[in-house]
C-alpha cells in the first residue's frame, strides 16, 4: 500500500453563461427602436460584475461588454441582428402610419405635379 501526503493550492472556477461572446457582433437596442436605424458593434472583452450585495440579487453576476472602439454596453442594451431588424421595422411601421393618418385628416396634401 503506498500513502502520499502533502498539500497543494486548490484553485474553483465556476464558468457562467452570457448572451454575447468575444468576437460576435450585436446592435444596439435603443438606435433600433428610437431611430428605426441598426448601428452594429463588434464585442471586443466580457466584463463579469456582480452585484453589490447578496440582497440585490444573489450572486448571480451580470455582464459589461466592451466594444472595439471602448464603449460600455449591459446586455439589456445589446440584441441580436433579427431583433434589431424586427424593432427597426417596428419603427419605420408606426411613422409610416403616423404619416398616413396625417394625410387622412388632411394637415398634408399629397404632392401634385405641376
Amino acid at each position: 500500500m503506498i500513502s502520499i501526503f502533502g498539500c497543494a493550492d486548490v484553485v474553483i472556477t465556476k464558468k457562467y453563461t452570457h448572451k454575447f461572446g468575444i468576437g460576435s457582433i450585436a446592435y444596439i437596442r435603443i438606435q433600433a427602436t428610437l431611430r428605426g436605424k441598426l448601428e452594429a458593434v463588434s464585442i471586443k472583452k466580457v466584463n463579469r460584475v456582480f452585484p453589490p450585495s447578496p440582497t440585490c440579487g444573489g450572486d448571480q453576476p451580470s455582464f459589461k461588454y466592451i466594444d472595439t472602439l471602448n464603449a460600455i454596453f449591459s446586455e439589456s442594451e445589446l440584441v441580436w441582428q433579427s431583433e434589431a431588424v424586427d424593432l427597426a421595422t417596428a419603427y419605420w411601421e408606426g411613422i409610416k402610419a403616423e404619416a398616413d393618418a396625417l394625410i387622412k385628416e388632411g394637415c398634408f396634401s399629397p404632392p401634385t405635379d405641376c
